[in-house]
């Protein structure tokens, strides 16, 4: 099941769609650690956890934004 999160300020609104993974399949189960290990290529994971670093990831979904002016 997908989950849709809907978030709104005074000046921006957010549509958060977050897609649930399929683990159920050989394919799935064969291509989900080689995207772990192309995803920490990307992003490295200790940089990530650095609070003082800029560096920040997310993976999945799809975000829409509108900025009111």
């Amino acid at each position: 099941m997908d989950d849709l999160i809907l978030l709104y300020t005074n000046t921006i609104s957010a549509i958060i769609w977050i897609v649930l993974l399929d683990t159920a399949g050989f394919c799935a189960r064969l291509l989900i650690p080689v995207f772990v290990y192309f995803f920490h290529f990307l992003y490295p994971f200790r940089k990530i956890q650095d609070i003082r670093s800029g560096t920040s990831a997310a993976a999945g979904g799809c975000t829409v934004f509108y900025v009111i002016r």
